[in-house]
């Protein structure tokens, strides 16, 4: 929402924004907690102690309408935050330090919301799949800029030009292995590294097969 719309907007209709929010915000966590089935919507307007039928006013659809919300959103925002530093990332960074910004920029990105993160991989058969091709093209576009970003590298000779998908594909599954035993294992690290020392690893890793050899 811009600036300008908002200075439209009266103060009923900003209250009314902010109790949607507050209603995706509990219901993400109760979801995440509890699980989806077992999270009936009397239990996210008792958390919030708010009139049980109140809900409805904002989602129609009730429970199912907040949990598509909720990853909706969260994966909109996400994935157009990552797409904006993507393309901030200047032509000129060395290839070491480009893996390190792209390899975080998806890290933490990912990290700072887990409760999201334990829905959709718990919650699958409960979206639709609406939702998972459109999440689909927006990863596909990410997708081209990291390609054409290592191409540029491959043209000044920092890397080998393989195949830059496959290149791309390698370096941030490594990066979601360390995610995924995170969410699984309930935050336990079994890895036994920090995030930041593992993506220093794992660029390391990387750059010795990648980078040209003499």
């Amino acid at each position: 929402m811009t600036r300008r719309n908002k200075e439209r907007l009266t103060t009923r209709d900003l209250q009314a924004i902010e109790r949607r929010q507050q209603i995706l915000d509990t219901a993400k966590s109760l979801f995440a907690q509890n699980g989806y089935h077992a999270t009936t919507t009397r239990a996210i307007s008792r958390e919030m102690k708010m009139a049980d039928g109140l809900i409805y006013h904002y989602f129609p659809q009730g429970k199912q309408e907040i949990l598509w919300t909720i990853v909706g959103e969260y994966s909109s925002t996400n994935l157009l935050e990552i797409k904006k530093r993507l393309a901030t990332i200047p032509d000129n960074l060395p290839i070491r330090a480009t893996l390190l910004e792209m390899g975080s920029l998806f890290l933490y990105n990912l990290m700072n919301d887990r409760d999201v993160i334990t829905i959709v991989l718990r919650e699958q058969q409960n979206l639709p799949q609406e939702l998972f091709w459109k999440v689909g093209e927006e990863i596909k576009l990410i997708g081209v800029q990291i390609t054409q970003i290592l191409e540029k590298r491959a043209a000044r000779n920092e890397i080998v030009a393989f195949d830059f998908n496959l290149m791309a594909n390698q370096f941030f599954s490594s990066i979601a292995l360390y995610l995924l035993q995170l969410f699984l294992f309930n935050g336990n690290n079994l890895f036994g590294l920090t995030a930041d020392a593992y993506l220093e690893s794992i660029v390391n890793h990387t750059l010795k097969t990648w980078q040209t050899q003499e």
